[in-house]
C-alpha cells in the first residue's frame, strides 16, 4: 500500500509539471543501483550517514531530468530515529516527498566532470543549488554522481523546528542545520 501512495504521489509531482508529462522519459532511474545520501552532524562533530530508500525519475530527450525522493523513506539504521524522523521532521498528512529537477543540454550527458544547476523542492519551498557532477555514460547506461556534497540547509525548508524537536528528543547538545547529500544515480536508455 505504500508503495501504491508512492508511485501515485509520483505522478501527481510529475502532473502538476505539464510540459513535463508531454513528453516521454528517454532515461529512467534505475533505483536499485541508485543512491541519495546525506550526513547529519550531532553535538558539533559526530557525523552520520543516512540515505532514502525509495527514489525515482527520468531525463527526456529534451534534457528535462525529474528525481523524486519518498522522505518518508528514509534510512537512519535506528528504527526509532526513523519514525522520529518521518514524524517530526518530514511529517504531513500526505506523502513527504523531495523533487529535484534541472535542464541538461546534450554536453553534459557526455562522460566527464560537469556542473548543473538543480532546483530542489521539498515542505513547499524552493532553492537552486549549483552542483558539480561526474558522468559516465556507456551506451544506454548513464551514471552522475555528486563530485562534492550538496549543502541543503534545513531552514530553507523550514524543517529547523523538526530538527530542534529531534535534539530534544535525543537530548543532544545540537542537531546542525547544515546537511551535505551525496547522490550516485544510474539512468537506463529507453528503446
Amino acid at each position: 500500500m505504500k508503495n501504491l501512495i508512492y508511485l501515485l504521489t509520483f505522478q501527481t509531482a510529475l502532473m502538476t509539471a505539464p510540459h513535463v508529462m508531454a513528453e516521454k522519459a528517454f532515461w529512467t532511474l534505475a533505483s536499485n543501483n541508485s543512491m541519495v545520501s546525506f550526513i547529519s552532524t550531532k553535538n558539533k562533530d559526530i557525523r552520520e550517514e543516512h540515505s532514502f530508500k525509495e527514489i525515482n525519475g527520468f531525463i527526456q530527450q529534451s534534457g528535462t531530468a525529474v528525481v523524486v525522493i519518498s522522505l518518508d523513506s528514509v534510512e537512519t539504521n535506528i528504527e526509532i530515529r526513523n519514525e522520529r524522523m518521518r514524524e517530526h521532521v518530514f511529517g504531513s498528512d500526505a506523502p513527504a516527498m523531495a523533487t529535484i529537477s534541472t535542464t541538461l543540454d546534450q554536453s553534459q550527458l557526455q562522460s566527464g566532470q560537469t556542473k548543473i544547476k538543480v532546483n530542489l523542492e521539498m515542505n513547499g519551498h524552493n532553492k537552486e543549488y549549483l552542483s558539480e557532477v561526474t558522468v559516465d555514460h556507456q551506451n544506454d547506461r548513464l551514471i552522475v554522481t555528486s563530485f562534492n556534497p550538496i549543502e541543503v540547509n534545513a531552514k530553507d525548508f523550514a524543517y529547523d523546528d523538526g530538527i530542534n524537536t529531534m535534539t530534544s528528543l535525543a537530548q543532544l547538545q545540537s542537531i546542525s542545520y547544515i546537511v551535505p547529500v551525496e547522490f550516485k544515480l544510474e539512468f537506463m536508455k529507453k528503446h
